[in-house]
């Protein structure tokens, strides 16, 4: 009992300028961002020069606006959960042997351990490009969603 009084009196002074501070409103490390960093005006107006001047330099915009058009229709909360929380493993290769159906095709046919398809628009699922299989073959989303309850 002698040690108890002392100890929570140390919790309680440790805790309150702790959350005054938590209580504080975040200052950013850095200024933030007030303008335009990645290109500048004359870039800018030089690119829509070559647009306008050039067919080549019009069909590569065309393609890039195509293929970022994909994202337009998706949702806030679908393109967060594309980035998964840090309770989701993390691997940095597939297999070492290649496909668990045709083995070692896929990478012949890609030239690397990273030939596998990847969809957005089914999580958490792969493809072999070579026979098609989809791996994992478990619904691993729904049990992310659950919040990893079985």
């Amino acid at each position: 009992m002698k040690h108890l009084i002392p100890l929570a009196l140390l919790v309680l002074c440790c805790a309150a300028p702790a959350s005054a501070a938590l209580a504080a409103e975040r200052q950013p490390k850095y200024p933030l961002k007030t303008a335009r960093t990645l290109h500048r005006d004359d870039a800018i107006a030089r690119a829509r020069e070559n647009l306008a001047k050039y067919p080549s330099a019009k069909r590569v915009a065309d393609n890039i606006i195509k293929r970022a058009d994909a994202w337009v229709d998706w949702t806030d909360e679908d393109l967060r959960f594309l980035l998964t929380s840090s309770d989701v493993p993390r691997a940095f290769a597939v297999n070492a042997n290649g496909c668990p159906q045709c083995g070692g095709k896929i990478i012949e046919k890609s030239g690397s351990d990273y030939g596998w398809i990847i969809d957005p628009k089914r999580p958490f699922k792969i493809k072999c490009p070579v026979d098609g299989s989809v791996y994992p073959t478990n619904d691993y989303e729904a049990y992310y969603r659950s919040g990893f309850k079985t």
